[in-house]
């Protein structure tokens, strides 16, 4: 099992045998990973600020690709994790000097988990599982989630737009993180979108941002934060 290091641009080894119990049915899919209910077999090298209270999943490409295919997908997602993960603690800095009354957001730590050898390998991304209603506030490419009723949903949905708008102004008008989804704030599998469409083939560059602000309309928590740009101005 490996974990990304962000110095060095690379997976590291942090346990080299893992047993892992993985439903073959997945429960969920996405644009371009299933995601399949695991269990652990012995004890895995996780985070002991994210417990796996609710076990794990194990999600997979959709499409059979080479090795080197699979690692380099797999290297794309945890950048785009890597730079959610900072800039959520920067965006989650700005909440608490404003003293603003919202939930905290964060993303879940993934580790990468390499299945059989030679050319017959498999990788898979191993994450907590999110224990509640599931949702996918926005995407890479215009899509936003239509606003829930009940008024926690609706704070966490409010959240995501608004952390989205902002990771835009926060970048200087050069990244924008979307494809924000989770359980409440607690967040997995964004996807940056950049001018210099850098982030791997889900990287939608300018077209993504573009969708994405044709469909954004600033909400309450935009304006608390202190938003008021244009998207051009950033």
């Amino acid at each position: 099992m490996k974990v990304w290091d962000p110095a060095n641009h690379e997976f590291c080894l942090v346990k080299a045998d893992v047993l892992l119990s993985v439903n073959t049915s997945p429960f969920a899919s996405g644009g371009t990973r299933f995601a399949y209910h695991a269990e652990p077999c012995d004890a895995l090298p996780l985070d002991p600020c994210n417990p796996l209270k609710h076990g794990i999943i194990a999600k997979g490409s959709k499409k059979q690709s080479s090795k080197s295919q699979e690692h380099q997908l797999q290297v794309d997602d945890a950048v785009c994790l890597q730079a959610a993960k900072d800039a959520v603690d920067v965006f989650n800095t700005l909440l608490e000097s404003k003293t603003v009354a919202l939930q905290t957001p964060s993303f879940v730590d993934c580790h990468l988990l390499c299945c059989g050898g030679g050319n017959n390998v498999k990788y898979l991304s191993i994450e907590p599982f999110l224990e509640g209603s599931y949702t996918k506030f926005n995407g890479n490419e215009g899509y936003v989630a239509a606003l829930p009723d009940d008024a926690a949903d609706r704070e966490a949905h409010e959240l995501a737009q608004a952390f989205s708008h902002w990771s835009w102004v926060h970048s200087g008008g050069r990244e924008l993180l979307c494809d924000i989804q989770g359980v409440g704030a607690r967040w997995t599998d964004p996807q940056v979108n950049s001018v210099a469409t850098k982030y791997g083939r889900k990287d939608m560059g300018f077209k993504g941002i573009a969708a994405f602000f044709g469909s954004h309309r600033c909400n309450e928590s935009c304006h608390t934060i202190g938003i008021n740009k244009k998207w051009l101005e950033a």
